[in-house]
């Protein structure tokens, strides 16, 4: 229980920079001359620096036990939160704080559910990835809505929300274990093991379905907004609601995780695949904000479910030092799908000519579909590891 405690505990600081994201409009009338485009990076400049530390972190676990670049990770994380708090006069020390916190989330996305790997197994790792998810959902709540509170004392003081890490902090010491340093293994199964080094073809597959998924299920994040200001549903407020629901999704996703994996196994990727799709398509035929909440608490809970589902298959087609690097390059993957979707879906529309927010659901919702057919075979093919 303590283990347990102790790794949770680490997950839900992922998405702790979430507790700047109420005040960016704030920020933005502090900087009136800075581009907007520029303040907004303050909140997507932590996931674009992961995707490089990610990968580093991915390496060093081959020299380093995980418990300390995860205390590493943390204090970077709390470094760049509390910074801002004494310094915010100039927007791009802002940006420098913004990515020194994307050094620690890049860290915490490849090495939190590697540790679970390192300590659970079957249905125990299943559970703990389901876990896993819900506290990374719970703790992006948590801290977007203490972000948001604070902010009535000044936007700057939104920063201090991420002073709950100092607890987080002393629970992975105190509670968490080293975890495994992925060492090429030694004796008679070393010749195996270099027979197996390059990563399977089927980490690769699911690493580049999670890239073209993310692509397709962001659109709702990123389109919610305008989509509910183009029909005329509703104001900032209503939309807030929707985005509230679609974290608070992730919960129960996680929570369910291990019983669907019981009953779905390597195909509950294609189940969340489909929910996603679904909650796209009932936002595409949205006439009220009911329809736009059901539709951002589905694609919620597929997305919750997809990726510690895919967190797992990647586990499980890699040996143990490779296994940190597979779950590293399967975060790269999504993440830059994350990064680059409002970019290549824009593309897409303008090349195709169809105008409109409400277009773009639709049309992520058909490329889901093309998803789930292509991974659906895909798994059926691939054999048992």
């Amino acid at each position: 229980m303590k283990k347990m405690f102790g790794i949770l505990c680490s997950c839900t600081a992922i998405m702790s920079y979430l507790a700047i994201s109420p005040v960016i409009a704030d920020i933005a009338n502090a900087f009136p001359g800075a581009n907007v485009s520029a303040v907004q990076m303050i909140i997507t400049l932590p996931s674009l620096m992961s995707l490089i530390f990610s990968l580093l972190a991915g390496r060093l676990a081959k020299r380093f036990y995980k418990k300390t670049l995860i205390i590493i990770s943390l204090c970077a994380i709390l470094i760049g939160g509390m910074l801002p708090v004494f310094f915010h006069e100039s927007l791009v020390f802002l940006l420098i704080c913004s990515g020194i916190i994307g050094v620690g989330v890049g860290g915490m996305l490849t090495l939190t559910p590697a540790i679970i790997c390192d300590y659970y197994t079957g249905e125990d790792r299943n559970r703990m990835m389901g876990f896993q998810s819900a506290a990374i959902s719970g703790g992006a709540m948590v801290f977007s809505l203490i972000g948001g509170w604070l902010s009535n004392w000044g936007w700057s003081r939104a920063y201090l929300a991420l002073l709950l890490l100092v607890p987080c902090l002393f629970a992975v010491i105190l509670l968490m274990p080293k975890g495994i340093i992925e060492q090429e293994p030694e004796g008679e199964n070393r010749q195996n093991h270099k027979q197996r080094r390059h990563l399977s073809s089927f980490i690769w597959f699911i690493s580049i379905i999670g890239f073209v998924y993310y692509i397709c299920q962001n659109t709702y994040n990123t389109n919610v907004s305008l989509f509910v200001e183009e029909a005329g549903l509703g104001t900032a407020q209503t939309t807030s609601i929707a985005t509230s629901v679609y974290t608070f999704s992730g919960i129960f996703a996680g929570i369910l995780l291990q019983p669907m994996m019981k009953i779905m196994k390597k195909y509950t990727m294609i189940f969340a695949i489909f929910i996603s799709g679904l909650g796209l398509l009932f936002a595409y035929l949205a006439g009220s904000m009911p329809l736009v909440v059901l539709g951002g608490f589905l694609c919620g809970f597929g997305f919750s479910t997809f990726t510690p589902a895919g967190t797992c298959l990647v586990s499980d087609h890699a040996t143990l030092s490779q296994r940190s690097m597979s779950i590293a390059i399967f975060s790269t993957f999504t993440n830059v799908g994350s990064s680059l979707s409002p970019i290549i879906i824009n593309a897409v529309m303008g090349a195709a000519g169809i105008p409109g927010v409400r277009s773009k659901f639709i049309v992520t919702t058909i490329g889901l579909v093309i998803v789930l057919v292509i991974t659906g075979l895909g798994c059926a093919t691939e054999k048992e590891n």
